[in-house]
């Protein structure tokens, strides 16, 4: 079992995009969400998602993941979900699939 090392918010974080994994080589994105405390609103949408085991501990258990991107929208980190994270992040955040 391939382990994932935790997760450290970078400081220019501002928003949150979830990631779907779709068959072997493609991907579904959703609309990011941007956070008006920026990095402490990233880090607690992340600290509640870990909490309920929405984190993925391992490879086999992933199922997306969830950007972590800054005011230009350039992606400074990620983090592995599980598809009850997937779930509850969509569901939370109110996003949608991007056009």
């Amino acid at each position: 079992m391939s382990q994932i090392n935790e997760v450290v918010m970078p400081h220019d974080a501002v928003m949150l995009r979830p990631v779907r994994f779709v068959g072997k080589n493609d991907i579904k994105l959703y609309d990011p969400v941007e956070f008006k405390s920026g990095k402490k609103g990233c880090e607690l949408y992340y600290r509640r998602c870990k909490v309920f085991g929405g984190v993925a501990k391992s490879k086999e258990e992933q199922v997306g993941l969830c950007d972590i991107l800054n005011k230009d929208f350039d992606v400074v980190g990620d983090f592995p979900l599980t598809s009850k994270g997937l779930r509850w992040l969509y569901k939370s955040l109110d996003t949608r699939v991007a056009a």
